[in-house]
């Protein structure tokens, strides 16, 4: 996954996370947490766009394939491992989410963005409650608490991921429908011809003007 981002083989994404999985303490609790920050902060340069020309597109899917590696880690009954990328994935799905809402959430705490989101009920009083819960495993996998968290709290949190990038991505097009609606307007100003009605003269004339000599 680390792979379809980043191009460059010395790229220090690619050399941690390669170093991580060749070794022998992959599932150690010093693994889990080097894996943690690099997909934080890996994450944060691809929309940032410090990743060079990749697309939003491959961000996304990408990201989606995060997702889907917690949950073949869940199925193996890899708990620790998968809370992991879960709990990176629902971080960030929740803070774009909340930006792309004009809620402030730069070194906000998660509850307080969760409550944010309900707020404005972007989040209903059950997804809330949820949301709560992957920040919890959000906290406890980072910190190597594993007793802290269950295989259920695992699954939820995919699962919320899972409605998140919905919500984002309805969120982006609706954000192109509107742009593109105000550069029809922008066009179409005062004593101006809307472009639908036609390119020739006659297709442009309006139906009640005397026909031209």
């Amino acid at each position: 996954m680390v792979h379809r981002l980043v191009d460059d083989p010395q790229s220090p994404y690619r050399v941690r996370v390669d170093a991580i999985a060749n070794a022998e303490d992959m599932g150690s609790v010093y693994a889990m947490e080097v894996i943690a920050g690099v997909l934080e902060h890996l994450m944060a340069d691809a929309e940032a766009g410090l990743l060079g020309s990749i697309s939003a597109q491959v961000q996304a899917e990408t990201f989606d394939d995060f997702i889907d590696h917690a949950e073949a880690y869940l199925r193996e009954e890899r708990k620790d491992p998968a809370g992991v990328i879960a709990g990176v994935v629902f971080e960030d799905s929740l803070r774009r989410l909340a930006r792309a809402r004009s809620i402030v959430e730069k070194d906000v705490p998660l509850d307080l963005v969760i409550s944010g989101l309900q707020g404005i009920n972007e989040l209903s009083r059950l997804q809330a409650k949820r949301a709560r819960v992957g920040a919890d495993v959000r906290t406890k996998a980072t910190h190597a608490q594993w007793a802290e968290f269950s295989r259920a709290d695992v699954q939820l949190t995919i699962d919320l991921v899972r409605e998140l990038t919905v919500k984002l991505a309805a969120t982006s097009t609706g954000a192109k429908a509107s742009t593109s609606d105000t550069t029809a307007k922008t066009r179409c100003g005062p004593g101006q011809l809307e472009e639908s009605r036609g390119s020739s003269p006659a297709a442009n004339w309006p139906a009640n003007a005397p026909p031209s000599s």
